[in-house]
């Protein structure tokens, strides 16, 4: 079983890789002065900034007590760790991984 700390960096890169394509087309758009969807606007202030979750990890990965720091974070914070964590344990279970049942 993954550490949680592993786990939640490893929600991380799964959700960077999630909006990476997105969020890149995006910024081309807007470097070539191309105006925005108001979705799209949204999408990049919520889903796509990352700067929650980055700011999160750092502060565990930098913690001296990673149970101590976890039980300071507030319920946002918090919210984005178990974020993290669906994430890297839904693609622990995800395709490939599946158990076959037997038809018996």
């Amino acid at each position: 079983m993954m550490k949680p700390l592993e786990a939640i960096k490893k929600g991380l890169n799964i959700l960077k890789e999630q909006t990476h394509k997105r969020k890149t087309k995006l910024k081309a758009d807007l470097q070539v002065k191309k105006k925005l969807s108001e979705e799209d606007e949204q999408w990049l202030d919520g889903e796509g900034n990352l700067m929650d979750e980055e700011r999160v990890v750092d502060l565990l990965e930098r913690a001296s007590d990673y149970e101590r720091s976890l039980a300071q974070l507030d319920s946002k914070d918090k919210s984005v760790i178990q974020k993290l964590h669906d994430l890297a344990n839904a693609s622990s279970n995800g395709p490939g991984k599946k158990h076959k049942r037997s038809l018996s």
